[in-house]
């Protein structure tokens, strides 16, 4: 379940502050520095993108061998595996999949290098450069939206963007206070900490993810940079709630990165901040976008094919076991009024 673990993710992080030399202070702090890591970055993730890619011709094979055995009988359902059929299953509507990879397509253009440097994202200025070369368009628009196997769960922001407009939730997470407890406390649950920023998709607005194995071990990466106290916490919540789905044996070989799960993850992440938001008076604005986050995965299309079985709904409990698989739509708008 997601991706394995390497050497690479070491040294583990033990809470305590180090110098940054001149070169990585270089990569990491100033604009072209930026720039030239994802540009490299971008290069580097062509065979993540033909693997992607491959995966989903081998679904094809076993899609069309489970309509074959609907057709002559042998089986009454079919539960697709490629991973944009899976989508339109699970959506039951095939527009917002279409949404995404129009956007991808768009913004794997030069219309993307724009945007990127309007905004001073130098990082997504790199990546988006080999746009100037056009050939890139179909597969990183195309493969980015659509062919891509989700294998982690992640914090990220989608075009403006609102801080909670609390001090302490809105500062880097390596400069919080809080910064040696939680590091302590994610090694004790066998989490290594990857203070990486080349390892987020900064030009789709990822700020931190996690990836955990079946032992309930793994990573939660993260910008030493940028990535706000916050999105820690969103990503710990992550973190419990596979735990413990792991513990309950309801996940099984599933994963909780597919379509057909994450979002009973993330409704209750930004569930979770948005409470969060009621305690400490998090700016409505921020509040709104997590509301918004809600509503983008918790879609009615879901929620239909999610009442259809049980077995989700048990594992839904468990992870999140105060809210209920029926969502109050409107009670959750009134939350931001």
């Amino acid at each position: 379940m997601g991706t394995p673990l390497t050497d690479s993710y070491s040294p583990r992080v033990t809470g305590e502050h180090r110098r940054v030399g001149a070169l990585e202070g270089f990569f990491t702090f100033t604009g072209v520095g930026q720039a030239l890591s994802g540009l490299w970055d971008s290069v580097t993730s062509l065979p993540d993108m033909a693997r992607s890619y491959a995966y989903s011709q081998i679904a094809n094979l076993y899609d069309t061998q489970q309509l074959y055995q609907l057709a002559i009988g042998e089986t009454d359902s079919v539960d697709f595996t490629n991973p944009i059929t899976s989508r339109i299953q699970d959506d039951g509507s095939v527009l917002p999949i279409l949404g995404d990879t129009i956007r991808g397509a768009v913004m794997a253009t030069p219309i993307g290098l724009i945007d990127a440097g309007y905004r001073g994202d130098w990082y997504s200025f790199g990546q988006r450069l080999p746009s100037l070369l056009e050939a890139p368009i179909l597969a990183r628009g195309l493969g980015k939206a659509a062919l891509d196997v989700p294998d982690k769960l992640s914090s990220s922001i989608d075009g403006g963007f609102y801080p909670t407009g609390i001090g302490k939730f809105d500062q880097p997470f390596s400069l919080s206070p809080q910064f040696e407890k939680i590091s302590v406390g994610l090694e004790r649950r066998g989490i290594t900490l990857v203070p990486d920023r080349s390892k987020l998709d900064m030009s789709a607005g990822e700020r931190a993810f996690v990836q955990l194995e079946k032992d309930g071990s793994g990573i939660l990466v993260y910008d030493p940079a940028t990535t706000p106290f916050v999105d820690i916490l969103h990503e710990s919540r992550h973190i419990s709630q596979i735990q413990r789905a792991q513990k309950s044996g309801l996940l099984g070989d599933k994963s909780p990165y597919s379509s057909k799960l994450k979002p009973l993850f993330e409704r209750g992440a930004y569930e979770y901040e948005l409470r969060l938001g009621e305690r400490f008076d998090f700016d409505s604005r921020y509040n709104r976008q997590l509301v918004d986050r809600v509503n983008d995965y918790y879609t009615p299309q879901f929620e239909r094919s999610l009442l259809r079985g049980q077995s989700r709904i048990d594992l839904f409990q468990v992870i999140e076991p105060r809210l209920s698989p029926l969502l109050d739509r409107t009670q959750l708008q009134q939350r931001v009024k």
